[in-house]
């Protein structure tokens, strides 16, 4: 089992100052102070260094971050295999991209829960670059996002594809019909916020047509898919969103897709997890019997 000394540490690496770290602790300040000194101690090193009114981890402060980070993992793989094992609870901590949350898993999580109605679920949603920090220091299991990860620390598969698309509002007015995607660039565009999957994928199909958003004759950048939504329905402008998130108002018509020859792009949407975890055995099953109720068939694990 890990001891205070490792969390106080960890914890302070992740909020980069003491006093935030003890409130989260509900520890005093002085107490952070001593378990990070008695760490040094320990190992004949300095693990934080002032930069100004900051701290910032030395060599071997990050080194000593990884290492920690590791045996947490390890340690929390133990548990969760244990759990598994002996309760079989079907208990899920995962996170979700904004898009996925909102209009990808309310129909599958509703069928896990009537599944296992005795199941613990906590569903964090954020952006694929938050969800990717949050499977580094261990606060999800698993992540289903849009967006790119990184195949050397992280392993993953298919959940779904789905029809990546540019819309406007039903009564939207062109000065001219777009016949191809850098027509679209004299209107305003309206985005999600950097570091969002949706944004992820918006710039790399433009990139591959030698576009990108600055071509665009104005630009809005908002973090919420409801605001975007509300603004192209009122013709403000127009975006780019999965089919999925934006089918109720396709049939009603009150917003509708920009038919473009050359544009027709499906993106696929992942299930995520660290790669090499040590509880990989008892994350497999959990993630299977979400993906089945989802309404999957079988995951394929590499």
């Amino acid at each position: 089992m890990l001891d205070m000394r490792t969390y106080t540490f960890l914890k302070v690496c992740e909020e980069m100052n003491y006093t935030r770290a003890a409130k989260k602790l509900h520890i005093t300040q002085p107490a952070v102070s001593q378990h990070i000194a008695a760490l040094e101690e320990f190992y004949h090193v300095r693990l934080f260094q002032k930069e100004g009114r900051r701290i910032a981890l030395t060599r071997e402060g990050r080194m000593l971050q990884e290492a920690f980070l590791q045996m947490e993992n390890f340690e929390l793989g133990i548990q969760k295999s244990m759990d598994w094992m002996t309760n079989k609870r079907q208990n899920l901590r995962f996170g979700v991209t904004l898009t996925v949350g909102e209009f990808m898993i309310t129909k599958q999580l509703c069928r896990y829960l009537n599944t296992y109605p005795d199941a613990e679920v906590s569903v964090h949603v954020a952006n694929t670059r938050s969800l990717l920090a949050a499977l580094q220091r261990n606060q999800i299991d698993f992540a289903i996002l849009e967006g790119d990860y990184s195949s050397e620390k992280y392993d993953g598969c298919s959940y779904l594809k789905d029809a990546f698309i540019p819309i406007c509002g039903a009564d939207y007015a062109f000065e001219t019909p777009p016949q191809t995607i850098a027509d679209l660039t004299k209107e305003r565009v309206i985005v999600r916020e950097r570091g969002s999957g949706t944004r992820t994928i918006l710039e790399a199909s433009l990139k591959q047509r030698g576009l990108q958003l600055s071509d665009f004759h104005s630009r809005i950048e908002i973090g919420n898919m409801f605001t975007i939504k509300e603004l192209v329905r009122n013709c403000c402008g127009i975006t780019f969103l999965y089919r999925n998130a934006v089918e109720p108002e396709l049939e009603s018509g009150e917003i509708r897709q920009i038919e473009l020859p050359d544009y027709d792009v499906k993106h696929e949407i992942s299930m995520v997890w660290k790669k090499d975890s040590p509880y990989l055995e008892a994350l497999r099953g959990i993630m299977q019997e979400f993906f089945c109720c989802a309404g999957g068939g079988s995951l394929y694990f590499h």
